[in-house]
């Protein structure tokens, strides 16, 4: 979005890249990022810088833990479309093992 520079605070200087804060309609704080700026607007943008790129991670595991196991604890039988008589409400989870 365009904003005139104008609406912009008197001490910022404004430069791509630049975070600001701005506040919602209905009060949150909201990071903006500028990513244009020309004599008489600015142009901000809400999405993250990283937003939309791949992004890769090196990782290295330096313990492992054995996998724990839930079972689920059925309450109440329930027909259901894909399981008629088959599907269970469950109250909560039980670790096993």
């Amino acid at each position: 979005m365009k904003v005139p520079r104008k609406e912009l605070p008197k001490e910022m200087k404004p430069a791509v890249g630049l975070q600001i804060f701005a506040e919602s309609p209905d009060g949150h704080t909201v990071p903006l990022w500028i990513t244009e700026v020309s004599a008489t607007d600015v142009t901000l943008d809400g999405n993250h810088p990283l937003s939309g790129m791949k992004l890769f991670f090196s990782v290295e595991v330096k313990r492992r833990f054995a996998p724990l196991q839930y079972m689920a604890v059925p309450i109440s039988p329930v027909e259901g479309p894909m399981f008629p008589g088959k599907s269970f409400l469950c109250s909560k989870f039980t670790l096993i093992g």
